[in-house]
């Protein structure tokens, strides 16, 4: 906010490069963890500021407009490229020969492009002129309404524990129990969680917040059901439901 967005952005998908150039180059468990550390902090960095800068951009260029281009186009971004990156990744995985580098060479290229496309982006924020020391903020909750930001923190919690349940284990789950093995079908397991959670987030953001949680979280409770009677049965047609059912109420 005090030094704009291209100035944290470009570094950051700097770093990213750089984690893949790692991977790619650095096949062993030690190249492996310092590359992840690395993309790690780059995706801490352009999550937040990619998103902030959306909002800017639209703002500057639809003064007139609401929100609802922007949240789109925001949606679309982090769990739609969640979802397409995986697909990609798994398809490279299957057919693509040394798929454990061609994945990263084609992360490499698409990064540098998106590396231009924010070079030539205009920036939206002024440079302060104040000098200021950073100080790390304790997390304060402001009046008397802890109850419902406990129920917010822990209904975010789960939808993002759903998540990372995917993102690790779906394809372990897929190959192993289900019998299925392959690294499309991998792929396209959690493309399927995170398209339903796009394309929910996008039906449901007229709504207001208290009926989107009354459809979301019974909606999560109930797709974890499928998923679970899906891995007992060795279903993957309800596996798949299960998680595009937990993704959307997620």
């Amino acid at each position: 906010d005090r030094v704009g967005r291209k100035r944290i952005l470009v570094p950051a998908l700097g770093l990213e490069v750089l984690a893949a150039l790692l991977l790619l180059i650095w096949p062993t468990l030690p190249g492996l963890i310092t590359a992840r550390l690395l993309s790690g902090l780059a995706v801490g960095l352009v999550t937040a500021t990619a998103t902030a800068y959306l909002h800017d951009l639209h703002s500057t260029s639809h003064q007139d407009a609401g929100p609802g281009r922007f949240e789109l186009v925001s949606t679309a971004a982090n769990f739609g490229g969640l979802g397409a990156g995986t697909l990609v990744a798994g398809f490279l995985a299957q057919f693509a020969t040394a798929p454990l580098r061609t994945t990263y060479a084609v992360f490499v290229v698409l990064i540098l492009v998106s590396m231009v496309a924010v070079g030539l982006s205009p920036e939206t924020v002024q440079d302060c002129a104040d000098r200021f020391r950073y100080r790390p903020q304790r997390i304060r909750v402001a009046g008397a309404d802890r109850a419902h930001y406990a129920v917010a923190a822990a209904s975010a919690f789960t939808a993002f524990a759903i998540f990372g349940l995917f993102t690790s284990l779906a394809s372990g789950f897929v190959a192993g129990t289900l019998h299925h093995p392959g690294g499309l079908l991998a792929g396209a397991v959690v493309f399927a969680v995170f398209g339903a959670a796009a394309l929910a987030q996008t039906a449901t953001s007229h709504l207001a917040p208290a009926r989107r949680f009354g459809l979301g979280l019974p909606a999560e409770a109930a797709g974890m059901v499928v998923l679970a009677a899906g891995l007992r049965a060795a279903g993957l047609a309800a596996f798949l439901a299960g998680g595009a059912l937990a993704g959307a109420g997620a």
